[in-house]
């Protein structure tokens, strides 16, 4: 009988001692959730901000792209680059247009400021520069910019396309 009683303690402190356990690992968990809950609020309210900055940024590279179209459409309707007198590496990849005129253009016609223009060039791979980010070349002696031949093309084509 005692020996009942004994194990029958030893199964109710084993059964107390899991219900501990696991109550200790709900707390946890609840923390957790808590925890979890305010992060998503931060984020929530972070969330708008974050997404506007984005969307700017978005609207400054379409702002780019548009006025880049119009700087090359003009460039391209003016024959405002160089030609090449003789095939080099380049002559199938960029156009060469005069430092001077490529920047008038762009005071001109553009609403970015020249070096953000410029950057955005850059990294667009819409001009051809090294890793320094140097992109005006001397030639002769004058200074140029290397244009993406493809990209003034396809401008040049979708005016045509659309004056048809």
């Amino acid at each position: 009988m005692v020996d009942e009683k004994n194990m029958l303690k030893a199964k109710i402190n084993g059964v107390i001692d899991k219900i501990n356990e696991l109550n200790d690992v709900l707390k946890t968990k609840e923390i957790r959730i808590e925890q979890l809950k305010q992060e998503i609020a931060k984020l929530q309210n972070v969330g708008p901000e974050a997404i506007s900055e984005y969307e700017e940024n978005d609207d400054e590279i379409l702002q780019f792209m548009q006025d880049f179209c119009i700087v090359g459409r003009i460039i391209i309707e003016r024959e405002d680059y160089i030609p090449y007198t003789y095939e080099t590496k380049y002559s199938e990849k960029y156009y060469k247009i005069k430092q001077e005129v490529f920047d008038n253009c762009i005071c001109n016609y553009a609403r970015l400021d020249l070096k953000t223009f410029v950057n955005y060039c850059i990294d667009l791979c819409l001009i051809k520069s090294e890793k320094n980010r140097k992109c005006v070349y001397p030639s002769a002696e004058i200074r140029v910019y290397y244009v993406s031949r493809d990209f003034l093309n396809a401008i040049k084509n979708r005016s045509k396309q659309g004056a048809e």
